[in-house]
């Protein structure tokens, strides 16, 4: 006896979607969100608030923008992102959140991912120039609800997995936060220290912890005589940093290009400079400086940079002084400023590290092999 054969079609697994719930969309993450979802094609996309783009100007927005109310202040200094909860999570899908343990919505979202049967991943510092010990704590404890860990960087990988992650089994990689580095190819001139005047460059805002008064106190210290210091960035030590600059003899020595996050203006800028230096907690500014070919001066205690530290080598990349010490600070760059085939090879390999890793096409490979790894 014959049967009959089905002719019905057979049903094919859906594609995974991948959800970011960001607590903003700064301008430095667009290039790195639309390599996942244009480039790699996910689908999903990335739900911010609405008022939270900072520096990013986009008239259309992508299939992958998902601004979505408002963050609202709770008591006891928690954070509720409006709207966030109505993300459409199904079996098998992925959900990337933020560290910040301030924001229920992070702790209901992981709950209702669970319950749905998507994966969480807790995408964050594993410690940074801000970090305190019972927020580190709950950092860590929150973070044991997710599926998989993303780091910043590969080196808080190695440190969380020789300390408090040595018995943890789950998928604990890293993106290497880094710059879309397209646009400061396009600009940046080749690195030639002996064509270039005796002129170093500090760039990001000028907050607290960037400590821009230390870099002026230096700048008029008697082995600082004859460099000059561009300054790109503002905050609210700006008007601090030029009465500081006023009293100490030394505005005819900078120049304050103010904030710009047009990469032909700060091309043009860094081209002409022979270092980098940031006197306080660096972060992003020192791998948009090393995109450039910059050589780095930064200070020696790397517990208070934030991760992206992870991207400098002493002797290699740079120099490195005391922290808090502008008379240190000021001897490290006379030392090395006038030394031209050293920093010619200190550019070198600036350039090197972020062409290969710290961009943020190598992140969304790095994102992808996740994916891989979770399906």
């Amino acid at each position: 006896m014959f049967g009959i054969r089905s002719t019905a079609v057979p049903r094919q697994r859906r594609s995974a979607s991948v959800w970011h719930v960001q607590p903003a969309l700064p301008a430095y993450r667009f290039a790195y969100f639309s390599a996942l979802y244009q480039r790699h094609g996910l689908t999903g996309g990335v739900l911010y608030p609405e008022k939270d783009t900072t520096g990013l100007a986009v008239e259309v927005l992508q299939s992958w923008q998902m601004p979505k109310g408002r963050t609202r202040k709770l008591p006891l200094g928690l954070l509720w992102q409006q709207d966030t909860l109505s993300v459409p999570l199904s079996r098998g899908d992925i959900l990337v959140l933020a560290s910040n343990p301030r924001y229920l919505t992070t702790l209901l979202l992981s709950l209702k991912a669970r319950m749905r049967g998507a994966r969480v991943v807790w995408w964050g510092h594993y410690w940074s120039s801000t970090s305190r010990g019972w927020r580190m704590g709950l950092r860590i404890l929150l973070m044991r609800v997710a599926n998989a860990v993303l780091f910043y960087t590969e080196r808080e990988v190695e440190e969380y997995k020789a300390r408090l992650g040595r018995h943890d089994e789950r998928p604990i990689l890293a993106l290497n936060n880094g710059v879309n580095i397209a646009p400061i190819q396009i600009v940046r001139k080749t690195y030639l220290a002996g064509s270039r005047q005796r002129e170093i460059l500090f760039v990001g805002r000028l907050t607290p912890k960037a400590e821009i008064l230390l870099l002026v106190q230096a700048l008029a210290l008697p082995q600082m005589k004859g460099i000059h210091l561009h300054v790109v960035g503002e905050g609210e030590e700006s008007a601090r940093a030029r009465t500081a600059a006023e009293t100490a003899g030394v505005s005819e020595r900078i120049t304050w290009h103010g904030i710009s996050t047009d990469e032909a203006v700060v091309g043009a800028i860094a081209n002409r400079c022979r270092l980098f230096v940031y006197p306080g907690q660096v972060g992003l500014s020192l791998i948009h400086a090393m995109a450039y070919g910059l050589p780095c001066i930064v200070h020696s205690d790397r517990w208070h940079h934030m991760p992206e530290i992870a991207a400098f080598e002493t002797g290699r990349t740079g120099r490195a002084f005391k922290p808090d010490d502008a008379e240190d600070l000021a001897t490290v760059i006379a030392n090395v400023i006038d030394d031209i085939d050293l920093l010619d090879c200190f550019s070198a390999r600036c350039i090197e590290i972020t062409e290969t890793s710290f961009n943020t096409n190598n992140m969304a490979e790095r994102f992808m092999d996740l994916v891989k790894r979770l399906q």
